[in-house]
């Protein structure tokens, strides 16, 4: 599920659901969706991330987006063509942006405007050409001192950490039998990486 102007929106296969709000006259709006709530895509959905004012839709080969805050006002185009994502673990939202390893193992960054696309993976490309998407994972992680973008290789063992602010890449960080991803708030203004391998949790200092 995933919450986008005033609704929840969910998809199972190729079609999209969404909860009522505006056109609803009784009941609870979380708790209802109408038949005529869904839109057939025509392609099996990977994930749905909300990027801004933007509800980004992913399949395999094709970005398409909704915004609009109203029945009345709801558009669907298309971000992308030949961009996707293959594992939703590997797409997350942060700030008003999303990230995700495409299809095309290379990571990308959006707004969800159609010229907010951008490529961050240039350096890394050959390191990540043979990522294998079903044990990739993708985290944003915030120290308060840093933003970083952090991409899990869980076959070859290795995490990508991608720093917003310098906008670089830092060297490969080598961990064995990595098999998750996620970074949390654990106290007041405290976040750490929390990393597993062979479903062994570890945490990586927040600092």
């Amino acid at each position: 599920p995933v919450w986008f102007a005033n609704r929840i929106w969910l998809h199972a296969t190729d079609t999209l659901y969404y909860s009522a709000f505006e056109e609803l006259v009784r009941g609870i709006e979380e708790e209802s969706y109408p038949s005529v709530n869904q839109r057939f895509m025509g392609r099996e959905i990977t994930c749905k991330r909300v990027a801004g004012e933007y509800l980004l839709i992913y399949a395999a080969d094709v970005i398409w987006r909704i915004y609009g805050d109203s029945l009345a006002t709801f558009r669907l185009d298309t971000l992308a063509h030949g961009k996707g994502c293959l594992n939703r673990a590997a797409c997350i939202s942060f700030e008003d942006y999303v990230a995700w390893l495409d299809s095309s193992s290379t990571v990308w960054l959006t707004d969800g405007s159609k010229n907010g696309l951008k490529e961050i993976s240039f350096p890394i490309r050959s390191d990540i050409a043979s990522i294998n998407h079903a044990n990739a994972a993708i985290a944003y992680h915030y120290t308060g001192a840093a933003r970083w973008i952090v991409l899990m290789d869980g076959t070859g063992g290795k995490l990508y950490v991608f720093d917003l602010d310098t906008q670089q890449w830092m060297p490969p960080w080598p961990i064995e039998a990595i098999t998750a991803l996620y970074s949390g708030h654990t106290a007041l203004s405290t976040y750490q990486l929390f990393l597993a391998r062979n479903k062994v949790p570890l945490v990586q200092d927040a600092n």
